[in-house]
């Protein structure tokens, strides 16, 4: 297996400690040296030595890594676990190929986000087909009647996407010189486009005009992630040519994974390019999460509005730390703060508050029961705080949260926190 030269230098960066065994969800079940990074690395060196073949059990290896870069957090050479895995899944793929389901799931996601884009209206006839309805406490899921394996739970498609609401859209140039683009991404677009609204209506609260683009695109981490490295660039050249076209101050994000890509990945797919990597660069420091936003450029209109409406109902609520927000981009105690200062919301910290939900978008696709037992892991501690609801910041996450609880029976309404926010401003 042949490797680059970025590639081999980040292999040579591992120094082969194992404190990544302390922090890896999937080391933590598996229990095995391949599912923890430092093993994972020795198999990639010595694939590219040519010392091993690709074979199924070492693809296998290869697609058990959430990338929730637990692993990077507490690694002291800083060893880039995102470029190594996603490498040797790119040169995994154009020696084996992927998955037929995994493929289209990941043709469906590079379509253009627009309100004329038929993909998830006609998934969504489907779904009502041959799915089966539960009830849970946070939003429709469907249960799987013609699917193989362990019983799959899967959230309801929205009847109108977020870009359909917003179809007419015109941004209030007089209400603020200030504009910020709101990029919603999958998730939100598609299966939880009220989290758009009230993170459009809370952008506009804060004193920005919020800049909802005629069509956006997907912002191409699964893709990377899945080893799809030129199909992750067409999409990242697709979104830097679309921002070309406007002024505004920010680009505002309501999904950790979506932040983690601009900040992350993006500085990847540009870096053989300086042009690109340039322009994006000046890009990539107006891109914040809500949370930033809210603490930041919007929080003197935000706490004024806070100060003036009080919630009667008492709720007490506990926060998920989503990998590619805690982690990935560093953003840990915003949200926290805005929380506290809802009136009537007491925050109870759960344990392990940063452990991953097992999610990891197409990992859960690919490894459903080793998913589901990390997910477990989670909702338990989630239970034991007793908390009426579930707050985090990524729309994956929520997803995943919710298949747990309703697994488990348990009673907690899951929201992204920007949506109590919004409530809670009136």
């Amino acid at each position: 297996m042949s490797v680059d030269g970025i590639l081999k230098d980040a292999l040579s960066t591992c120094v082969k400690c194992g404190a990544c065994q302390a922090v890896c969800p999937v080391y933590d079940i598996l229990k095995t040296e391949r599912s923890v990074a430092r093993g994972k690395i020795a198999l990639i060196e010595a694939l590219s030595k040519s010392d091993l073949e690709l074979s199924d059990s070492l693809y296998e290896a290869l697609s058990q890594c959430i990338l929730c870069t637990s692993c990077r957090e507490t690694c002291s050479a800083n060893v880039e676990i995102e470029r190594i895995i996603a490498g040797a899944r790119e040169i995994a793929l154009n020696k084996k190929g992927m998955p037929p389901l995994k493929k289209a799931v990941l043709k469906i996601l590079s379509a253009k986000t627009s309100s004329k884009n038929p993909v998830f209206k006609t998934a969504g006839l489907i779904q009502k087909v041959l799915l089966k309805k539960i009830p849970t406490t946070s939003g429709l899921l469907y249960r799987g009647i013609f699917l193989p394996g362990e019983e799959k739970l899967i959230p309801e498609i929205a009847a109108k996407t977020f870009h359909q609401r917003f179809e007419n859209h015109e941004s209030d140039k007089s209400r603020s010189a200030c504009s910020a683009i709101f990029f919603q991404g999958c998730t939100i677009n598609y299966i939880y486009p009220h989290i758009g609204e009230a993170t459009v209506s809370v952008i506009r609260k804060g004193g920005f005009t919020p800049l909802i683009l005629p069509e956006q695109f997907c912002c191409g981490l699964p893709s990377y992630f899945s080893g799809d490295r030129e199909t992750a660039l067409t999409l990242a050249m697709s979104n830097l040519e679309l921002f070309s076209k406007y002024d505004f101050e920010y680009i505002v994000v309501a999904c950790a994974s979506c932040g983690a890509a601009f900040k992350n990945i993006y500085p990847i797919l540009f870096e053989k390019n300086n042009a690109m990597k340039s322009q994006w660069d000046k890009f990539k420091e107006r891109v914040i999460d809500i949370s930033q936003f809210t603490e930041g450029p919007g929080r003197k209109q935000i706490t004024e509005l806070l100060n003036k409406n009080n919630r009667e109902r008492k709720l007490k609520v506990t926060y998920h730390d989503p990998c590619h927000l805690r982690k990935s981009q560093e953003v840990v105690n915003e949200p926290r703060k805005l929380i506290k200062m809802l009136s009537n919301v007491t925050l109870v910290e759960m344990e392990g508050s940063a452990d991953c939900c097992g999610f990891g978008g197409m990992f859960s696709l690919e490894n459903e029961k080793l998913s589901s037992e990390i997910n477990r892991r989670k909702t338990e501690k989630i239970m034991a705080t007793g908390a009426d609801m579930v707050l985090t910041g990524c729309p994956g996450c929520i997803m995943q949260i919710n298949r747990g609880l309703a697994r488990a029976g348990g009673k907690q309404s899951v929201k992204h926190w920007v949506e109590l926010l919004d409530e809670a401003t009136g």
